[in-house]
């Protein structure tokens, strides 16, 4: 009777221990299936920290998304899988590291400097505003955001070298529309008049911050917003900044200017903005940014209104 007693019971403990094995592996799995969760959640967020998406104003954090967004408005994440920035393949081997490199097709064909008519120096400012909101012929950036199909590639290859130059440079804003413009410049006029201006002073102000609807660069599809992912606030501090400071350095080599320069807002109407690139053509851009002038000069006055 003792003997069957016996044997119950160290039955009944191997049971329990088998049980106990089977917890234990289960809570095992479990746990590993929840830090595996975490981990490619954490591998998404960031990705879409990564992503720089926001159609921002000058004083504004950027952060990355891919609906258009109120100024000085928290915006939701863009879509989890993009590239930062959109940029071509890196530069073939033997090139030096952060050395410029000048697009195939600009080299090719250079554009005529000074010619007020061609599609690339169009001027767009408060004393020429569009003749038509008809949008140009446009493609995505990875990110979303949209430039002009015949300046798309360049915008590319400049951000693949300052990539290849170990740097992180991100297109927070491209192309907008008149809607999008009117929506910003309205939000910055409400800002001006918080801070004490009457209507028509606030609106003249934010004309210097904000383009005039019709009147922005934007518009044209031909300027693009870059700023280092590490540094996203649109301020004069973006000056500093590496990605800044090489694309000031390098952006001529592909087509491109630095459209507000510091000692030009008496020219441009605009602030001063480092964050801001025209594409105007290779020829056109070397000679802009040699002489240190900005696309009025260039022009000399002679766009039509």
């Amino acid at each position: 009777m003792q003997d069957k007693l016996q044997k119950r019971r160290k039955w009944r403990l191997s049971k329990e221990k088998k049980h106990t094995r089977k917890s234990i592996l289960a809570g095992v799995i479990l746990f590993t299936f929840l830090c595996t969760g975490f981990c490619f959640i954490s591998e998404r967020v960031k990705e879409v920290n990564a992503l720089g998406n926001l159609d921002a104003i000058p004083g504004t954090a950027v952060l990355p998304v891919s609906t258009e967004t109120t100024p000085g408005a928290v915006s939701s994440p863009a879509s989890i899988g993009q590239t930062p920035g959109a940029v071509s393949p890196p530069a073939s081997i033997g090139q030096t590291p952060g050395a410029a490199k000048l697009p195939e097709d600009a080299q090719a064909n250079p554009l005529e400097t000074a010619d007020e008519g061609a599609w690339n120096l169009k001027l767009v400012n408060q004393s020429h505003p569009l003749d038509s909101m008809e949008a140009p012929e446009l493609k995505l950036l990875s990110n979303g955001l949209k430039f002009d199909t015949r300046a798309i590639g360049a915008l590319e290859e400049m951000l693949a070298g300052a990539k290849n130059a170990g740097l992180s440079p991100i297109v927070c804003s491209a192309y907008r529309t008149y809607e999008k413009q009117k929506m910003l410049y309205e939000n910055q006029v409400k800002n001006q008049q918080a801070k004490g201006l009457d209507l028509a002073a606030a609106q003249e102000k934010a004309k210097s911050v904000v383009a005039y609807p019709g009147t922005s660069e934007h518009n044209l599809g031909l300027a693009a917003d870059i700023v280092p992912i590490s540094y996203q606030l649109l301020d004069e501090k973006q000056a500093d900044t590496d990605v800044a400071k090489w694309l000031a350095a390098n952006c001529q080599e592909y087509g491109f200017i630095l459209r507000y320069p510091k000692d030009k807002t008496e020219i441009t109407g605009v602030i001063y903005e480092p964050w801001h690139f025209r594409y105007v053509g290779v020829e056109a851009a070397r000679e802009i940014m040699k002489q240190g002038i900005c696309l009025e000069e260039y022009l000399g006055g002679t766009a039509k209104k």
